[in-house]
């Protein structure tokens, strides 16, 4: 075919025989297809020198390894080079309040959407009195509070983390 139109039809035999351009696409073809050949008989040689390398690191750590138990005096010692358990304690209040925080300014957050919706559905269905109104101040207040607590529990997790590692 060229450029959509059928050029010759017959066997692999005549078409090859034409002197068309078909025997060329044939040649480039099999030469392409000779070096994707080439490439994997490299890769198969590099992945049989890998495995070779990782066969020999493999037992150079059998031979390093040693068999028995760790002291329990051992982890004590890795456990307080660290800080030590108050530390430890302390930085998990930290954690703990700070998520608690968050998650109760999040829960405040729902409940106070809930009551600005209440709120107008009363108003809609003129079920409120004359002078009913929803106190926002108080409900900001205690946002304001448990935004300020998340972010001085996470500054202070932070801080003791910092310390607690160096």
């Amino acid at each position: 075919m060229n450029d959509g139109e059928v050029l010759m039809q017959g066997k692999y035999s005549e078409l090859k025989s034409s002197g068309l351009n078909f025997t060329k696409l044939l040649e480039e073809y099999n030469a392409e297809e000779a070096e994707e050949q080439k490439k994997k008989v490299k890769s198969r040689q590099n992945s049989e020198i890998a495995l070779e390398e990782v066969i020999e690191e493999q037992f150079l750590d059998k031979e390093g390894q040693e068999s028995g138990n760790v002291k329990p005096s051992t982890y004590w010692k890795y456990f307080r080079a660290g800080g030590g358990p108050i530390h430890l304690i302390v930085m998990c209040i930290l954690f703990i309040a700070a998520q608690a925080f968050a998650n109760g300014g999040e829960y405040y957050l729902s409940y106070w959407v809930n009551l600005e919706e209440d709120f107008s559905n009363k108003i809609k269905n003129n079920l409120t009195s004359e002078n009913e109104t929803l106190s926002r101040e108080n409900i900001i207040y205690v946002y304001s509070g448990l935004t300020l607590g998340n972010i001085i529990a996470a500054i202070s997790k932070t801080v003791h983390f910092i310390w607690y590692l160096s």
